[in-house]
């Protein structure tokens, strides 16, 4: 009798195990700093949503300062989206990876919908070929057509511009490529 009552508490506790971890994927999303917030009724959107989430989601964010954007123009051409691409990939230029965590008690519950960012900053050590390689890449991603803005921003005293591409029908940031542009969960 023991052995029925304690299998059916560990059947229930798996099932109940399998059935919270069913809903919290399905209440797990992913969207990046540029969609995170407002819903995308401009461009300026975008912006506005990522200069109000990068100190407020990244956890070491201090030692890079958003400063600006503005528009730079339209891409009219594969050459000049190269152009722009270029301007935001050369040799010892800042980059970042992201760590990515929940705030979590001791049992393992999530106690935090918000996620915590990391970000493991680093300077790009690449060769001219390898650029250009990598510059190609992201360049085929673009369309001509789209929207360029230019966001500058402080790393550590030395300023940087960075040129984004938006999707002027979607109003939508090209993120592949886009150092700003990871995408990160967050639970509804």
């Amino acid at each position: 009798m023991k052995k029925s009552i304690i299998s059916a508490i560990v059947c229930f506790t798996l099932q109940l195990n399998v059935n919270l971890k069913a809903q919290l994927q399905d209440s797990v999303r992913h969207t990046n700093l540029f969609e995170y917030g407002e819903a995308l009724t401009s461009e300026k959107v975008n912006f506005d949503n990522l200069f109000k989430n990068f100190p407020l989601l990244i956890s070491n964010a201090d030692p890079i300062k958003l400063l600006s954007y503005e528009y730079a123009g339209i891409a009219k051409s594969r050459k000049q989206i190269v152009k722009f691409v270029s301007s935001n990939i050369y040799p010892n230029a800042p980059v970042w990876d992201t760590s990515i965590a929940f705030g979590e008690s001791e049992n393992g519950s999530i106690i935090s919908k918000k996620p915590l960012i990391m970000l493991d900053i680093f300077k790009l050590n690449i060769d001219k070929s390898s650029m250009k390689d990598i510059v190609r890449g992201i360049s085929e991603g673009y369309a001509t057509g789209s929207k360029v803005y230019k966001i500058k921003f402080v790393y550590f005293w030395k300023t940087y511009d960075y040129y984004v591409f938006v999707n002027p029908e979607t109003k939508q940031v090209f993120t592949d490529g886009n150092i700003f542009g990871f995408k990160f969960p967050i639970i509804d």
